[in-house]
């Protein structure tokens, strides 16, 4: 059964968001979305009510905000009216030259954690991107539909990688993952791969694979290379109607 509560976000929007640090005023453009059909009047009650909706102590961040949304044009507003006009996804989109048509599920009763969904919705793409391509090029070596159902549905992401694409620092992608899992938008697995080296000889083995100093640890009484964590999604991902261009 459909449920009014679940919105279909443009991924790109996701993607658009942590990279610009738009975070904050995504999260509040979202939730306007959901409270009205694309216009609505804020008087200084509603903004308190909108604060406490989103977990904020002060009706500033909210000022702030609104202010970034109508800079990018991702909300209008009429000072004749007093009325906001809440842009729909597919003018954002064109507003903003995206092209891809997935979207990721998001319950509109979670808005205070929409900073990791956000976080959830872009690892557990790029997860899902992986599977995407390895089941293409399953299908084009013809291997049985066999082949195809034992494919994994954890996906390596790695931390460098994710800073890479979103232009952050590493740090802060790190902190997008803990996020993500706390929040159970995605499930990281440790991925390690056995060294077929003794203890005493990992000395040797950094200095001759200087890329892998701070990759190894010693577990189980081996030594093993630490690899990117493996990402479950647990966001769904669907396409989107394509956009109407007339």
């Amino acid at each position: 059964m459909h449920n009014p509560n679940y919105i279909l976000i443009p991924i790109d929007l996701c993607f658009f968001s942590i990279t610009n640090r738009f975070e904050r005023p995504f999260q509040l453009y979202m939730h306007l979305k959901s409270k009205c059909d694309g216009v609505i009047k804020i008087n200084s009650s509603e903004l308190k009510e909108i604060a406490n909706e989103l977990g904020l102590k002060s009706t500033k961040t909210i000022q702030s905000n609104l202010k970034k949304l109508i800079q990018k044009n991702w909300i209008g507003y009429n000072e004749n009216n007093g009325c906001y006009y809440v842009r729909g996804f597919d003018s954002l989109k064109l507003r903003e030259s995206f092209t891809r048509r997935t979207a990721a599920e998001f319950d509109s009763k979670d808005i205070k954690k929409f900073k990791a969904f956000l976080a959830g919705a872009v690892i557990g793409y790029l997860a899902i991107s992986q599977k995407r391509r390895k089941q293409r090029a399953e299908r084009e070596m013809r291997r049985s539909n066999q082949a195809l159902c034992n494919l994994s549905n954890y996906f390596p992401v790695a931390g460098m990688g994710l800073a890479k694409i979103l232009s952050i620092s590493c740090s802060k992608a790190s902190r997008l993952k803990i996020d993500a899992r706390k929040a159970r938008y995605i499930r990281v697995k440790k991925n390690f791969n056995e060294l077929t080296i003794l203890a005493n000889e990992a000395a040797h083995y950094k200095k001759v694979n200087p890329e892998a100093i701070n990759k190894m640890r010693y577990r189980k009484q081996k030594m093993w290379e630490q690899l990117p964590d493996l990402v479950l999604p647990l966001i769904r991902f669907k396409r989107r109607k394509k956009m109407r261009t007339y």
